[in-house]
């Protein structure tokens, strides 16, 4: 290996697994945020954890492709908010989803000349993200309807 590339295969790593404890931070945080939804939210917040845990493994193998060392999930994680009804859960999932934005967006710029399978996958991720908290702005609406839907640069 050039020492180039070492470089670029040691930004990747550290953008993955940066992103990674962003998406482990995010399945905890909707669980957190789950005990305050109504039960077809609660279904909804599922499906996003499960999202997110495919999201992690991915991932993970590209941290493996990449010879570096996969993060191991904390036991618990610091949420941006506690929340303590249904509008402060949905605030958390947005800021969640809002957060695996910018970790995916890391992704992409990371990725070298070598990496289309990164890109792709932060790309990917991105748009899962913001389609998600598309959602979740969308679920806060009838109780706020100030509330934006989208934003203009997701992960940004």
């Amino acid at each position: 290996m050039t020492p180039a590339t070492e470089v670029t295969q040691a930004t990747e790593v550290r953008a993955l697994q940066d992103a990674l404890a962003v998406e482990h931070a995010a399945i905890f945080g909707i669980g957190v945020a789950g005990a305050h939804l109504t039960e077809e939210l609660r279904d909804q917040a599922q499906d996003a954890s499960i999202a997110h845990v495919g999201r992690v493994r991915g991932w993970e193998q590209l941290v493996r492709d990449r010879g570096g060392e996969v993060p191991l999930a904390a036991p618990w994680y610091e949420v941006p908010r506690t929340p303590t009804d249904q509008a402060s859960g949905l605030q958390l999932l947005v800021e969640l989803e809002e957060s695996c934005a910018v970790a995916a967006r890391s992704v992409v710029e990371a990725a070298g000349t070598d990496g289309p399978d990164m890109r792709d996958s932060g790309s990917a991720a991105l748009t899962d993200s913001a389609v998600r908290a598309t959602g979740w702005r969308l679920a806060m609406r009838p109780q706020d309807p100030s509330v934006p839907v989208t934003v203009p640069w997701p992960g940004a």
